[in-house]
């Protein structure tokens, strides 16, 4: 459109004015969302598949066109996950403890932010089961046996004792009495374990005590008493007895060997005579001075008066070896003279052998020591 105007100086202005449209903004927009999870553009909720034209003022107050689609993002598929755990174990999944028989399902948000579901089931390896048959040990000898018996977990199993080695072995052998720990692996590591005692055998305790032979007994019985034992228990008495018990027919020293599986003592028991009966059988006097003046100047052996002799022999010898005397009447005695001659003072040794009939029994005597001759 063409307009006159007049100026300043009179003359015609003329103006031509052309009006334009400003252009129209258009604007194509899609936008992303998960199955089922709505999307909210300009405070409107939109959901997969939805197109809306939204306008808008733009910059010169004109309308401002944008056209939204919504597209589907693609969800990640399920993912099953079966985890194995041996028996009794437990895991830790994202927070949550979960254990052998469970089955759970997490949702994740994945690399599209949309929902990742991981359905996780548990499951236990096969048990493992075993016995033990446990052989005791001798007391403070390590003799102790352990064998174990596997009756079930996969192959191979090994076996481990106090926390040594795993070995194929199932028999532990040479322990100490007291508490083990046993442990048997299957292929997968998993483990058993077993608190297993190794007992020690009882000790061999034998009580004895000494005995009295009255005179007019015929004998005594000697039987100590076993207060503990390991196993069968054997005695040894003289002459070869070997019952828990020994007639002692005289009096003396008895030796007797006790022995069990573990141990063996050696045990002796004293037998004394009854007050009836003499101490001792022969009085030996220890020195004798031979110089004639009628006291003591011969040696002799002495007789109790309660015994009976029976067969008798003296012998004395000087320290080289040499006899001195003999004789086999106990009536006789040594004056000190050898050859003659009369002997310097010296230490002489003596023997006597003899039988003695005492209390209704025969006894042999054997004794031996020493006397000084005196001038």
């Amino acid at each position: 459109q063409v307009f006159a105007f007049q100026n300043y100086v009179g003359c015609d202005s003329v103006v031509t004015v052309t009006v334009e449209a400003y252009p129209i903004d258009y604007q194509a927009l899609e936008l992303m969302a998960c199955p089922g999870e709505p999307t909210i553009f300009n405070g409107q909720t939109l959901l997969p598949g939805d197109t809306v034209t939204f306008t808008f003022q733009n910059f010169w107050g004109c309308d401002s066109v944008v056209v939204v689609s919504v597209g589907l993002l693609l969800a990640p598929a399920p993912t099953s996950l079966e985890m194995t755990l041996c028996p009794g174990d437990s895991l830790n999944y994202f927070g949550e403890i979960l254990h052998p028989g469970d089955s759970r399902t997490f949702t994740f948000q994945g690399q599209n932010g949309c929902d990742s579901v991981v359905q996780l089931s548990l499951a236990a390896y096969p048990h493992i089961a075993f016995g033990t048959t446990v052989g005791a040990t001798c007391p403070n000898l390590d003799e102790g046996q352990i064998a174990l018996n596997i009756t079930a977990g996969d192959q191979p199993l090994t076996a481990s004792l106090d926390g040594g080695n795993f070995i194929a072995s199932q028999i532990f052998e040479g322990l100490t009495a007291g508490t083990h720990m046993v442990q048997v692996r299957d292929v997968h590591g998993c483990l058993a374990s077993q608190n297993v005692v190794v007992q020690a055998l009882p000790p061999l305790v034998v009580v004895t005590e000494d005995y009295v032979l009255p005179c007019g007994e015929n004998s005594v019985t000697l039987r100590p008493t076993v207060l503990s034992h390991a196993g069968e228990v054997g005695w040894a008495w003289p002459g070869g007895w070997e019952k828990p018990y020994y007639h002692a027919a005289q009096a003396g020293v008895y030796n007797v060997q006790i022995s069990d599986e573990c141990t063996t003592e050696d045990l002796a028991i004293q037998v004394t005579w009854g007050d009836d009966v003499p101490v001792e059988l022969f009085y030996v006097p220890n020195a004798f001075s031979p110089n004639g003046d009628g006291i003591n100047d011969e040696f002799k052996v002495y007789l109790a008066d309660e015994a009976e002799l029976l067969s008798f022999e003296l012998w004395v010898f000087d320290r080289w070896g040499e006899l001195l005397f003999a004789t086999t009447d106990p009536a006789l005695g040594w004056n000190g003279i050898l050859r003659e001659q009369n002997m310097n003072p010296a230490v002489m040794v003596w023997y006597v052998k003899a039988d003695v009939a005492v209390c209704g029994r025969v006894m042999e005597v054997f004794r031996k020591g020493d006397v000084t001759v005196m001038r």
